[in-house]
């Protein structure tokens, strides 16, 4: 039996439909499972051990490229028993219908009852968090929420990391903090830059060496925060943003003692790959897609305008962000790594 499931477009997204892999392998080990998704986000679902093959659909935000659309369809029929389309919109359920593929489940959104065959009807309150929105899909409708879903573990590559250490010329003599400062929805969920700068440098100046990770659209950001380094700490600062990819990221991210990020993609891979990780919320609500790890502490100000939602600040302030002060951040990252050795020393 095979199944495909249609993958979301956002990187924290789809670290999260791991946790529906995980189940349907639970409960049907015997069943081979495909992803398809978009260039970006694709390359999170090769390090999940649950999927056999993934498969790339390009399609432009907004576009319908239908003509695109029936010719991957036309590829993937006779092949699947079930696709399990995570996205809410119309559009990413049109290839599972143009391919005929049996049972079709997914939940009710944009119209789509004619193309959604197994449609569910979502009850916010019974299934609160997108990750048991997206493991529900894997039991009967109605099923009640599954109280601990599956955390997503995404593999890492031991050898790929040692590469990467050689390629960077990294002696890995200091711990590592890695920073993870940008957040592609917008402001609204970046910590000032002016505060990263302020951690970096005390952290350095603590005996740490400092990682940051961000895509290529996020340079600006990461060589604003290196340029605040003080000269003689730069040493100890290695930026990694739009030099590495994704999957080079996880396993980079991997041999951090603390990640400290914004409410980003890469949080959550910094979560699946059992990081400590201090994760700072600002425009967004921090129970709706949290870290799906145990080792993590989330900061957020908890302001009476907080979770707007936003992309940017409606008062142009950001007082959501800039009120997480370096001291909260500090004491956070001190309480999380304590949180850590606790557990590593009673296992």
């Amino acid at each position: 039996m095979a199944v495909l499931i249609i993958g979301p477009n956002w990187i924290g997204d789809m670290v999260l439909a791991q946790s529906l892999a995980i189940s349907l392998k639970q409960h049907h080990p015997e069943v081979e499972i495909d992803m398809l998704a978009p260039s970006w986000s694709i390359a999170v679902a090769s390090r999940m051990s649950q999927i056999r093959h993934t498969i790339v659909a390009d399609l432009p935000h907004g576009k319908l490229k239908l003509k695109y659309r029936y010719q991957l369809a036309q590829k993937l029929k006779n092949k699947y028993t079930q696709a399990f389309i995570l996205p809410m919109s119309l559009k990413s359920a049109l290839i599972p219908a143009l391919a005929k593929i049996p049972c079709r489940t997914g939940w009710r959104g944009e119209i789509r009852y004619k193309l959604i065959n197994d449609l569910r009807i979502l009850e916010p309150i019974q299934y609160p968090q997108m990750v048991d929105r997206y493991v529900a899909l894997a039991y009967p409708a109605n099923t009640p929420r599954i109280s601990e879903p599956p955390q997503p573990q995404l593999q890492v590559d031991k050898d790929n990391l040692r590469n990467l250490t050689k390629e960077f010329n990294l002696n890995n003599q200091r711990p590592i903090i890695a920073l993870c400062p940008g957040a592609a929805y917008g402001p609204s969920k970046r910590w000032p830059v002016s505060h990263w700068i302020a951690l970096a440098n005390n952290r350095i100046s603590a005996g740490w060496h400092v990682y940051i990770f961000g895509s290529l659209g996020e340079t600006e950001i990461t060589q604003a925060i290196a340029a605040g380094i003080m000269i003689q700490y730069r040493q100890y600062l290695t930026d990694f943003a739009g030099k590495i990819s994704l999957t080079d990221s996880i396993d980079m991210l991997s041999s951090a003692q603390v990640v400290v990020s914004n409410d980003s993609g890469l949080m959550h891979i910094a979560a699946s790959v059992n990081c400590a990780l201090v994760a700072i919320y600002g425009a967004t609500p921090i129970d709706y897609t949290p870290p799906l790890a145990k080792n993590v502490i989330t900061l957020s100000t908890k302001l009476s305008c907080q979770p707007c939602r936003k992309k940017t600040c409606r008062f142009g302030h950001y007082n959501c962000l800039h009120q997480i002060d370096n001291a909260m951040v500090d004491k956070a990252i001190n309480n999380v790594l304590a949180l850590a050795q606790d557990k590593i020393e009673v296992s």
